[in-house]
C-alpha cells in the first residue's frame, strides 16, 4: 500500500484487484493460500488506515477516510456538498486550509479535526497511512492494539477483561523513579515464584520478601554517592559568521490557535530578527513544534540570515530530523519541507535544547496570542523578550 510501485504491489494488483485497490479487494474461493493469508488481516489494516491528505485531489469529503477521528476516520457533519466532492475544494491557493468554507460546510467537532491536519505550500499527492503510528507505518504492536480492540467490539474476551483492569496498575509500577536494576530484579524474582508455583516447589513467604526488599532500601540509602549538580541550561551562541535560529510554539486548543516564537541572533547575541506569529489549527505538540522550525527556517531564508543552525526544546521532532525518519504521518510532509528549507538556509545543524535555553523563543510564543496580527521586529525585539537576552 505505501510502496505501489514495487514489484510484488504491482503483481498482487494485477492478480487480484486490477481495478481498486487492497483495501477494497475482495476474497475467491479461486485465490491462492498466501493471498488467503493477507486477506485475513486486512480488517485489522482497514480499520486503522487512512487518507494523509496532500493536495487533496484523491480524497473525497464524505465517502473515504481521512479526518482525524478514530476509529471512523469519517465527517459527522450532514453532507452539504455533492458526494464526490474532493478535499482539494477546502484547500486555498497558498496550499493552507480554506477556513470559511470549512467553518460553513463542517460542525465544529469536524472543523477542529480537520485544523490539526497540517497543511502548507509543497502540494504532495495524497497517500494512505497507518493512523495508530506516530510515524504513519504500521507496527506488531500497534496492529495487535487494533485487533484487540476489533474483538472486544464484537464480544469480551478474558484478555480484553484482564487487560482493562490491569494497565492502569501496571503503568503506575512500571512508571516508579526507581533504579533499572530494581525494576530487573522485581520482574526476575517475579519470574521465580511464577515457576515454582508451576513446579509445586515451595515460595518465599510475603514477610521475607517485604525484610528483603527493606534490607535492600537500606543499603541503597547507605552508600554514599556524590554527584556533580548539574548546571542551570543557558542560551549558547553560536560559532562566529553563523546565525542560531531559535523556535518554540504552544497550543490553544480551546481558541483552535497554535503560537509561534522564532527569533535569530548572530554570534555576539545580538538580536537580527524575531517574529511572533499565530495560525488557526488544532495541531499536535509535535505537529506544532516542527511548523515553528519550519517558520524559523523561512525566515531565515526571507531575510538572509545564514549560514545558520536552528535550536529547538522539542527533542522527538529533532530526532526525526537528525535520524532522517521515514515518516508516512501528517508530520512527515513538515519534515520533508523542513529538509528542503535546510539545505536553502545552508543551516549546518538542528540540535536540542532544554527550555530554560529556549526563553527568547518561549515569550515570543507567549506574546503571539495577544496579538491581533503577526509581528515581525528586524534587527529589534518586543520589550516582553529584553530580560531574557540581557541574561544571554
Amino acid at each position: 500500500m505505501s510502496n505501489g510501485d514495487s514489484l510484488a504491489a504491482r503483481v498482487l494488483k494485477a492478480c487480484y484487484f486490477p481495478d481498486s485497490n487492497l483495501l477494497k479487494a475482495e476474497l475467491k474461493p479461486t485465490t491462492s493460500f498466501m493471498w488467503k493469508s493477507l486477506m485475513w488481516g486486512k480488517e485489522i489494516i482497514a480499520a486503522g488506515t487512512r487518507w494523509k491528505v496532500g493536495d487533496g485531489s484523491m480524497i473525497r469529503i464524505y465517502k473515504d477516510k481521512w479526518i482525524v477521528r478514530p476509529t471512523s476516520f469519517c465527517h459527522i457533519s450532514p453532507p452539504f456538498l455533492g458526494e464526490n466532492t474532493t478535499v482539494d475544494m477546502l484547500i486555498s491557493a497558498s496550499g493552507m486550509w480554506n477556513l470559511g468554507l470549512i467553518k460553513k460546510f463542517f460542525w465544529e467537532d469536524d472543523v477542529a479535526a480537520i485544523l490539526s491536519i497540517p497543511n502548507g505550500r509543497s502540494r504532495s499527492s495524497d497517500s494512505l497511512q497507518w493512523h495508530f503510528n506516530q510515524k504513519g507505518s504500521y507496527s506488531v504492536k500497534s496492529g495487535y492494539q487494533v485487533g484487540c480492540s476489533i474483538k472486544s467490539d464484537t464480544g469480551p474476551s478474558y484478555s480484553g477483561i484482564f487487560s482493562s483492569i490491569t494497565s492502569s496498575w501496571w503503568n503506575s509500577l512500571w512508571n516508579f523513579k526507581i533504579p533499572s536494576k530494581v525494576k530487573f530484579l522485581c520482574g526476575k524474582h517475579a519470574w521465580s515464584l511464577r515457576n515454582a508455583v508451576v513446579h509445586n516447589v515451595a515460595c518465599d513467604r510475603e514477610v521475607d520478601i517485604v525484610d528483603w526488599a527493606f534490607c535492600f532500601i537500606n543499603e541503597v540509602q547507605g552508600v554514599n554517592l556524590v554527584r556533580e549538580r548539574p548546571g542551570i541550561p543557558v542560551w549558547k551562541p553560536p560559532a562566529p559568521g553563523l546565525y542560531l535560529i531559535n523556535t518554540d510554539a504552544a497550543l490553544d486548543m480551546v481558541g483552535w490557535l497554535v503560537g509561534f516564537g522564532i527569533v535569530i541572533q548572530n554570534f555576539e547575541g545580538l538580536v537580527m530578527a524575531c517574529s511572533s506569529q499565530k495560525l488557526e489549527a488544532s495541531y499536535s505538540p509535535q505537529v506544532a513544534e516542527a511548523v515553528a522550525l519550519l517558520c524559523g527556517l523561512r525566515l531565515a531564508c526571507d531575510t538572509g540570515l545564514y549560514p545558520c543552525q536552528a535550536d529547538s526544546d522539542a527533542s522527538v521532532v529533532v530526532n526525526w530530523i537528525n535520524n532522517g525518519s521515514i515518516l508516512v504521518s501528517e508530520i512527515g510532509s513538515v519534515i520533508n519541507d523542513i529538509h528542503i528549507l535546510l539545505g536553502q538556509a545552508r543551516c549546518e545543524s538542528v540540535n536540542f535544547v532544554p527550555r530554560l535555553a529556549n526563553q527568547v523563543a518561549h515569550m515570543l510564543v507567549k506574546n503571539a496570542f495577544s496579538l491581533v496580527e503577526d509581528m515581525f521586529w528586524p534587527e529589534d525585539n518586543p520589550s516582553c523578550v529584553h530580560a531574557f537576552i540581557s541574561a544571554d
